[in-house]
């Protein structure tokens, strides 16, 4: 169910949507402005949110509650806490872990413009330099 909500969902309703990010217009792009690749999703959902952020500290858990662990498992746990708090602190775009190891952003649909390949970025930063050099006075 978790990949379904999480991987298949966004897929479906395209620029990494699931249904909550659909109601309030929140898409996901890569940090270049691109449009989200499948990959992409795939590293964000499936290694960063579900094994490192879900099932790394579960397990933990699990391993604590029947005692095979010893204090590595509350470190593990606390040391993935501090550096989620780190990162979204001290990030520029306040992203969380599975955001930085998919390298992606959150972003208002409406108010971001988003480029369908890397080339087509390009093409639209050469125009905006033409017309800036277009209306510059000498």
């Amino acid at each position: 169910s978790y990949l379904a909500l999480e991987f298949a969902v966004p897929l479906l309703f395209g620029n990494g949507q699931t249904m909550g990010k659909k109601v309030f217009g929140i898409g996901l792009i890569r940090v270049d402005g691109v449009k989200i690749s499948t990959f992409a999703l795939f590293v964000r959902t499936v290694l960063g949110k579900y094994t490192v952020e879900t099932m790394i500290p579960v397990l933990m858990a699990m391993m604590i509650f029947i005692g095979t662990i010893g204090i590595l498992g509350p470190a593990i746990v606390l040391g993935l806490l501090i550096l989620q708090v780190a990162l979204i602190i001290t990030s520029p775009t306040n992203s969380a872990l599975h955001d930085h190891m998919a390298a992606t952003v959150a972003v208002d649909l409406a108010s971001q413009m988003i480029f369908a390949t890397p080339e087509e970025l390009v093409e639209y930063k050469k125009q905006v330099h033409a017309e800036q050099v277009k209306n510059q006075p000498y």
